[in-house]
């Protein structure tokens, strides 16, 4: 596999949305030196790919795969699962969007999530993490405002 992780691909351009090798971004032993991926699959737009048989998507992916990655022709074992409209799919104007949207609310109140920061786990973790710092940076100025008024 290259370097990296995955890719994302264009709207339009292919069946998958984004493809992920598992094999790097979580090593498991019991992977051996084959390469595991995972292949995102329908999207907005896009929701009729997921009313395909399960061959025809994996098919798709295969030969869509093999374009960009050297991976054997037929995968060892394949599994399609269906979770509807479960990932955000932002649109151009995203981050503005979310930063006016944080800018905009009263204080004390904020918001973290998938919706707004990223879909992936690392990225949910990130988000949540500097959410908490912001809280704790608000609660201290909440302090430091009590006191003074003393």
């Amino acid at each position: 596999m290259p370097d990296g992780t995955g890719f994302v691909v264009p709207r339009g351009k292919a069946p998958m949305t984004a493809c992920t090798w598992i094999s790097s971004k979580w090593p498991e032993p019991a992977f051996g030196s084959r390469a595991v991926v995972r292949c995102y699959v329908g999207g907005v737009g896009d929701e009729d790919v997921l009313d395909a048989a399960d061959h025809d998507i994996v098919e798709a992916c295969e030969r869509h795969l093999s374009a960009v990655l050297d991976l054997p022709p037929r995968p060892q074992a394949s599994s399609v699962v269906r979770w509807m409209r479960a990932m955000p799919q932002y649109e151009v104007g995203h981050v503005e969007r979310v930063e006016r949207i944080r800018r905009d609310l009263p204080p004390g109140i904020f918001v973290v999530g998938s919706a707004f920061d990223g879909v992936g786990v690392p990225d949910c973790v990130r988000a949540a993490g500097e959410t908490a710092e912001q809280v704790l940076a608000h609660l201290d100025r909440r302090t430091i405002e009590r006191e003074t008024a003393r």
